[in-house]
């Protein structure tokens, strides 16, 4: 068997008495080294602006599309645009410079050609910060003490972080289609934003503008996460606009206010104290909003939704609504007024009111039921004409629990702690399977139910109060019908003078089996 190193050995011989090895050639290069990847200037030529010229408009008229910078701070002259641009497909970096006009300069940068985008710098004193031209782009700019205005947009553009700040006129004044992002308008003598048609505006911000924060109260808007603080007016919309989880904190006049059919979601109003804080026309959705320390917390017209919303210390009112409308689940704290007042036929379902003068004030052809009512100032509920109240609680009222006008249907409710009578019936009306107690006080004695004449009770408990437990006002041509009732431990009339504490009914009242503890084991003796 032959050995790895013999192998190795007889081939290596082989290969020496062949010859010698084919030449590989010189390993020398030709010629001199050469780079191999092309310039930043030959991917994407650039011009610095100082070497274009102007015209008499213009310190620096840009003619042709392409990719300009500017390599120092421009100081502007009277009468002259700082950068003219009359091409499109321009995209010019300040690279942190600063346009400085003087007090008759005209716009720092000043765009006829589309497509234009304009990058990281600043401008200041002049007549506008930057006059963009159609589907324009703004990225980084800040544009701060220029006499009309900082940003004018026409056809679609888009704003990323851009500060507008002191300004004579608006901070941001949008055309149509504007898409805005991070963008900040603070201490401008006009708006800090004003709409343009379809507007889109994402984490923009506006603070102590003069005249307002975010306006556009006939174009449709959509605002997400936008803020306004200490502005004369927060946010005002047109029609069909949406608010998602904006905010509005020390607004002088509304914090919101938005047109018919426009949606808001999770928006939040603190402190709008000579103000209303969220004020809406027809049609409008109102969604998990909130509002504190306002003169009057919302004020919606007709045909509005308002779920899960918030309304705290607001001494003109919590929530005002117009006809028609919907509130489910919403939550008013000491609000003066009234917590919440609605027109006619609308429908309030398991909201509370605490504090405040009245709770719940209802316009004819309302329902309002699974409702809250506690510690009010004067009535819990107090319902007009042809209004259905089901199974709502008051408690502590420093009137009485539930007042209505005629021809009203009262059931299931619980009423107690009234400084008044607990429920106040209007003629014509049903009183149904309701529990009346602890009515009046010493001094004061006041029956648990009271009915105004033509009324119908029945099924109801009426206990501990300082008057009567049921008193009827059924005189001649206005006789209550009073049917299957409990009443117990009232205190009767004034000096005890009634042998009956628990009912009285005045002699026209038709009155079925009442039943008394007394009673118990036998039937009664009178009819009540």
């Amino acid at each position: 068997m032959i050995s790895f190193r013999t192998a190795l050995a007889a081939l290596t011989l082989t290969a020496t008495c062949a010859g010698p090895l084919a030449g590989q050639g010189s390993l020398a290069p030709d010629d001199e080294p050469s780079p191999s990847m092309k310039r930043l200037d030959q991917i994407e030529p650039r011009t610095d602006l100082a070497r274009l010229p102007g015209d008499l408009t213009s310190l620096i008229v840009i003619n042709n599309p392409g990719s300009y910078y500017l390599s120092s701070n421009l100081f502007g002259v009277g009468g002259k645009h700082g950068i003219r641009v009359n091409a499109s497909d321009v995209t010019i970096d300040l690279r942190g410079f600063t346009l400085v006009g003087d007090a008759t300069s005209l716009d720092a940068i000043s765009c006829a050609g589309a497509r234009v985008t304009i990058l990281n710098g600043s401008a200041t004193n002049w007549r506008f910060g930057v006059d963009l031209g159609a589907n324009g782009t703004v990225e980084q700019v800040k544009v701060a003490q220029n006499r009309a205005g900082g940003f004018r947009t026409s056809l679609p553009a888009a704003l990323r972080q851009c500060v507008a700040a002191t300004n004579g006129g608006d901070g941001f004044e949008l055309g149509p289609s504007a898409t805005l992002t991070s963008c900040h308008a603070e201490t401008n003598a006009g708006l800090g934003f004003r709409l343009g048609a379809d507007a889109e505006l994402l984490r923009c911000s506006s603070r102590a503008n003069g005249t307002g924060g975010f306006s556009g109260p006939i174009v449709t808007a959509s605002l997400t996460q936008c803020s306004s603080v200490s502005d004369a007016a927060g946010f005002v919309v047109g029609p069909n606009s949406r608010l998602r989880e904006c905010t509005v904190r020390q607004c002088i006049a509304t914090s919101i206010s938005a047109a018919q059919d426009s949606t808001l979601i999770h928006c939040q109003v603190y402190g709008a104290e000579t103000g209303t804080g969220i004020a809406g026309q027809d049609g409008c959705q109102y969604l998990h909003c909130s509002v504190s320390n306002a003169a009057t917390g919302m004020q919606v017209t007709n045909a509005s939704t308002l779920q899960a919303c918030t309304v705290r210390n607001c001494p003109q009112g919590g929530i005002v609504a117009g006809d028609t409308c919907t509130l489910t689940n919403c939550v008013v704290r000491n609000c003066g007024v009234a917590g919440i007042t609605v027109g006619a036929n609308c429908t309030v379902s398991a909201c509370t009111a605490q504090g405040g003068t009245l709770g719940i004030v209802a316009s004819h052809g309302t329902i309002v039921e699974r409702c809250s009512i506690q510690g009010t100032t004067s009535h819990g509920i107090q319902a007009a004409t042809n209004c259905r109240l089901a199974s709502n609680i008051c408690r502590t009222a420093g009137g009485s629990g539930i007042v209505t006008e005629i021809s009203c249907i009262l059931t299931d409710n619980i009423v107690t702690g009234t400084v008044l009578a607990g429920i106040q019936a209007g003629n014509s009306s049903q009183v149904l399977g309701n529990m009346a107690t602890f009515a009046g006080g010493a001094g004061n004695p006041q029956p648990g139910i009271f009915l105004n004449g033509f009324c119908r009770a029945e099924n109801n408990y009426a206990a501990a109060n300082t008057s009567y437990g049921i008193r009827s006002l059924g005189n001649a041509g206005f006789a209550d019908v009073l049917m299957r009732n409990f009443s117990r431990g009232n205190s009767g009339g004034v000096g005890g003078a009634q042998t009956n504490a628990n009912y009285f009914p005045y002699p026209n009242t038709f009155v079925g089996p009442i039943i008394n503890p007394a009673d118990a084991g036998q039937l009664p003796s009178a009819n009540y």
